[in-house]
């Protein structure tokens, strides 16, 4: 096939890109909608005044779209190929070959072979070219994606000497696109020098009739550059609004065209081809930027749009396509999607694979990368150290911009040891550990991080004195570092597997010493180390609201911003350490190296001093975001006489317990059971308290055998340390914050085998309730912080409710048609078939997208809220707010402040139950029914800017539902949020509730509270499920017990989190 063709001169002046041909370029959800949709439409969050489609909470529609698709045009690719492999046909001129190269650069870029596009773009700078602007600039562009920052710097001014005679609009574009570059090489100072001389000419320029033709361009390169100088200022706010328009800028370009005079083109193929891979460029920094931000939602629906777009307009294989498709991996992954993350990588790889891409393809080896990191995270070690491996292969001595994440990532080592590898993770990150402390010094965190992640090695070799001694000398930069970015406004999944790995391999070998020397302050230490281990998901929700934390102080508000932009410079500034050293195989230049050294420092010397200036000054904020360990001696001051407190850590292979009374001794054990078993042994106990069932007969049997092995497995080896109290204060971890503790059994028993009735052998089972309180707390920091609220001094109402929202119109026509009352009895029916009226719960993880509408209504809690204000003595006018009127601008309105019990009688949600969301929440009626603003969520963030002064807290229909350690860790999110936004305790549901006992229950602990004020909530919550348990149960009319309430499923569905004590008025 010959080429000739292609080098033939172009006579046509314009080049117009058709709206066909670029109909992946559609709005990427970045406009103002005119209006919300009703039910059945996508949701729309609204951040900052600007609102954006939520995305889908599943990927399946992206998946299906993938899977449809047919490869790229097969005859393109086939020339592609060709002629990426082909040489100058022979006679051809210098320009000829200069323009023959750069046809075959872009071949080469379209097959996602950068080494070759570089190879082809320095080949066509040898001849001389009409085109040689847009092939310095192509140059500068692939040279810094592939980490080579000062060649890029280079190529670009060149430019500016090589076009010295051109006119304003050229030399505008000279400047901006030499700031963008400095700016993405972290060269702040020099950007802004560039900046402010392109921003001269923009204003002279702006007013040219030329503007007319060529204003979509200029201002694509004017917005990048302004969005770019302030990401590197740290200031992300500003820089995603000036990509924003960078972005739509772009779009219209592409959507256009421009004239080739400015700079030019071989052919409209060629043209088009630059457009679109700019506007694409454009979208993935964009994207970057929210994500950044910590505003993953919505860089999830940019990138979709765009990827949507992509696919419809250059088809899968482009480099377009994979290159958003691995900004929606990085999404993903910020996200904690883990799964989601691996599955669209795998698809990149199959893309890049179709299109015969070489295994060291750059592009390739970036998926490769991050599906380790998916597969690491998700704890599938074996085929996470393959992907590694294949990535180190592939690159072997070559310089590489992924050397960045090789070079400061443990989780290559960590992978291996998973695998039973244990000598080569040694050899590697002993390696990695020279390396980094060599580059970043020995008290970087990446080197700390590479260091524990050896000792952790160590410690699964058995070789104990060295991992003692190395986790030892890690363990203190790893915390202080864990604390100071709680600060931050995201945090990193894959720090907080690390750290809690690293924590847990130097809890192991406190245990081994304490087994050997029984010495008490090892066994404290050790508590300190859970202290500091605890930390999961929801954490990056704390960290995505601590803005909004901090907004109540205007002092505060700025000095968080000020440390979450040094925050973002600093990370700059790293990534550009790193960059320099891998481009030229770790020579990056010794002054320059130094020079960014100096920078770091004197940035993180800034962080420290306005981290500590935040913990002085504002300590109930710094103890929310992450709080520092608190020694035995300040713990037990702030216990009262008769409580124990009983802390556990669920590590992968131990269970570690610890029991401290208000005094006497403290016991400590390491139980062999891991979380697996854990998790499993649980699981089964909660499917009898958890289940699907219609009739009392459907009830499964409580399996008391396992619930007094699990007492045997946790709390008897410390029982010495709590037996002697009445209340117990519990900080479950993992598995154990899905069973209620008050279910465990302290004797073994065997069930009567035929009871006077239903459910009514339970009743001798010595379940912990017998004889104990039991709290929830969810760390000894909100104990402490609870306990030192102050006391109550101003009158305050008894009770407000909200309850039964209405969550589509649909449910508020039926609710408007007939608001029933419940029937529960029916004596018609024989016992043994005797309906069950369990509240309903969402049934949300089978499917791909929902929105609020999808949540079943709570008729029932009507009566419920009704019922507990009843006994409060409450206004039901005044302070009941039911079906439309329980709305999330309801609660924002009222001063709850004046409120001593806040029941939220309605659904909670865990981050990715609705399209969208990305925190714990709480659903209210909406707006689709109510017709007021906001989404009809009230999210964990919205809770923190709350202000409370309640005893109580109720979430009644709150289930933590599903028996996984995240929608535990939720749960116990939503409770800190209320504690500081000034809750003393919370009444929170375990499962789906039976109406009939839920309301006994519920009612029975207030009435209880209203009549005695001296009484403990804990007590109060304590004796009335005893009540429940041994009393008469459900009953006819003639009085007759039809069944008992002495099943775990009718009396233990709430459990109390915060402080059981007795509110001092």
């Amino acid at each position: 096939m010959k080429y000739h063709h292609l080098l033939f001169p172009i006579l046509i002046i314009f080049f117009i890109v058709s709206p066909a041909t670029i109909s992946w370029a559609d709005d990427l959800g970045i406009s103002e909608p005119d209006t919300f949709g009703g039910d059945s439409e996508t949701t729309i969050q609204k951040l900052d005044g600007r609102a954006f489609v939520v995305p889908p909470k599943s990927i399946s529609d992206i998946e299906k779209l993938l899977n449809s698709q047919r490869p790229t045009d097969p005859k393109q690719l086939d020339a592609d190929r060709i002629l990426a492999d082909s040489e100058p046909p022979l006679g051809l001129n210098d320009s000829k070959k200069s323009e023959f190269y750069y046809l075959r650069s872009q071949a080469n870029a379209r097959r996602g072979r950068s080494n070759e596009e570089i190879r082809d773009l320095n080949l066509a700078l040898k001849k001389p070219s009409r085109f040689i602007r847009n092939i310095r600039e192509d140059l500068a562009e692939v040279l810094i994606e592939t980490g080579f920052v000062d060649d890029a710097i280079d190529s670009m001014r060149k430019i500016r000497s090589d076009f010295a005679g051109h006119g304003n609009g050229f030399h505008f574009r000279n400047h901006a696109s030499d700031a963008s570059l400095l700016a993405r090489a972290g060269l702040l100072d020099e950007a802004e020098k560039e900046t402010v001389q392109a921003e001269i000419l923009y204003s002279e320029i702006r007013s040219y009739r030329a503007y007319d033709n060529f204003g979509e361009l200029w201002d694509c390169y004017r917005f990048q550059m302004l969005g770019l100088v302030q990401r590197e200022k740290g200031r992300l706010d500003r820089a995603i609004q000036q990509m924003r328009q960078a972005v739509k800028d772009c779009k219209r370009l592409v959507e256009r065209g421009y004239q080739s005079s400015q700079g030019g083109a071989i052919s409209e193929e060629a043209g088009s081809f630059r457009l679109r891979r700019k506007y694409g460029r454009a979208v993935d920094l964009y994207v970057n930027l929210l994500v950044r931000a910590g505003r993953s939602a919505e860089a999830e629906s940019v990138i979709r749009t765009a990827i949507k777009g992509s696919l419809a307009g250059t088809g899968p294989n482009s480099i377009v396509t994979t290159n958003h498709l691995l900004s929606l991996s990085n999404v993903l992954l910020a996200q904690g999607r883990l799964k989601d993350a691996e599955t669209i990588t795998s698809k990149i790889i199959g893309f890049h694979t179709a299109a015969g891409l070489a295994k060291n393809n750059t592009g390739k080896l970036k998926a490769h990368l991050v599906r380790a990191r998916a597969l690491a995270g998700l704890g599938l070690w074996r085929e996470a150290g393959a992907e590694f491996s294949f990535v180190q292969a592939a690159i072997g001595d070559r310089p590489s911009i992924l050397n960045s994440t090789l070079r400061t990532s443990p989780a290559h080592g960590l992978a291996l040891s998973f695998s039973g590898r244990n000598v080569e993770a040694e050899k590697l990150l002993s390696a990695l550990i020279t390396f980094n402390r060599e580059i970043l010094g020995e008290k970087s965190i990446t080197t700390a991080l590479s260091r524990g992640a050896l000792g952790v090695v160590l410690n699964r070799s058995d070789k104990d004195d060295e991992s003692l001694t190395l986790l030892e000398g890690v363990l203190p930069i790893v915390s202080e570092h864990s604390r100071r970015s709680a600060l931050e406004s995201t945090r990193d999944a894959e720090f907080n597997q690390w750290k809690r790995i690293i924590h847990e391999a130097y809890l192991d070998q406190l245990s081994k010493v304490f087994a050997r020397e029984k010495d008490p302050a090892i066994s404290m230490k050790a508590f300190e180390v859970a202290q500091l281990a605890a930390s999961g998901s929801v954490q990056k929700a704390f960290a995505a609201s601590s803005t909004r934390a901090a907004a109540g102080s205007k002092d505060l508000s700025d000095l968080v911003r000020k440390y979450q932009d040094l925050v973002q410079r600093s990370k700059n500034r790293n990534g550009l350490l790193l960059s320099r050293i891998n481009q030229a195989g770790g020579q990056g230049g010794e002054v320059a190296l130094e020079k960014l050294r100096n920078q770091i420092s004197d940035i993180n010397n800034a962080r420290v001093s306005l981290a500590e200036e935040i913990e002085e000054r504002f300590p109930e904020y710094s103890n929310l975001m992450n709080p520092k360990p608190v020694s035995l001696k300040t713990l037990r001051a702030s216990l009262r006489p008769g409580e124990a407190l009983i802390v556990t850590h669920v590590g992968d292979e131990k269970t570690f317990v610890w029991a401290i009374p208000k005094s006497g001794e403290v016991t400590f054990s390491a139980s062999d059971i891991g979380r697996e078993k854990l998790q499993k042994d649980i699981g089964s106990l909660r499917r009898s308290l958890n289940p699907v069932v219609e009739t009392l007969d459907d009830i499964p049997a409580f399996n008391v055998k396992l619930a007094g092995r699990i007492y045997r497995e946790i709390l008897e080896p410390v029982a010495e340390g709590w037996k002697g109290a009445k209340d117990l204060l519990v900080i479950p971890d993992g598995p154990l914050g899905q069973l209620p503790f008050s279910v465990m059994v302290t004797k073994q028993t065997e069930l009567e085998a035929h009871p006077e009735s239903y459910f009514a052998s339970y009743k001798k089972v010595p379940f912990l309730i017998q004889s104990h309180s039991v709290a929830v707390v969810p760390s000894v920091s909100s104990l402490i912080a609870l306990r030192n609220f102050p006391s109550n001094k101003l009158e305050r109402k008894s009770f407000v409710g909200i309850g039964d929202p209405l969550f589509s119109k649909q449910q508020a026509f039926e609710a408007d048609k007939n608001r029933k009352k419940l029937q529960v009895t029916d004596t018609r029916v024989t016992v043994r078939g005797l309906p069950i009226q369990l509240r309903a719960a969402p049934k949300l993880s089978g499917v791909s997208t929902a929105d609020i509408a999808l949540l079943p209504r709570l008729p029932d809690t009507a009566e419920e809220v009704i019922g507990i204000a009843k006994v409060s003595k409450a206004d039901l006018e005044r302070d009941v707010f039911l079906g439309r009127e329980a709305t999330e601008n309801k609660v924002k309105e009222l001063n709850l402040s004046k409120y001593k019990v806040i029941v939220f009688a309605t659904h909670g949600l865990m981050a990715g139950d609705l399209d969208g969301l990305t925190e714990p929440a709480l659903a209210m009626t909406s707006p689709a029914v109510s017709e007021e603003g906001g989404d009809g969520l009230l999210t964990l963030g919205e809770i923190l800017a709350l202000r409370l002064d309640a005893d109580w807290i109720v979430l009644s229909a709150c289930n933590t539902g599903s028996a996984d350690s995240e929608t535990t860790e939720a749960m116990s999110g939503l409770a800190r949020a209320f504690f500081y936004a000034g809750a003393r305790a919370l009444l929170v549901s375990n499962w789906p509730v039976e109406t009939i006992s839920a309301k006994k229950l519920t009612t029975d602990i207030f009435r209880r509270q209203a009549d005695q004020p001296g009484l403990s909530r804990a007590q109060a919550v304590r004796r009335s499920m005893v009540q429940l348990l041994n009393g008469p149960g459900y009953t006819d009319q003639n009085g007759k017990t039809l069944f008992s309430f002495a099943h775990p499923i009718f009396w233990a569905p709430f459990t109390l989190v915060g402080d059981g004590g007795t509110t001092v008025y």
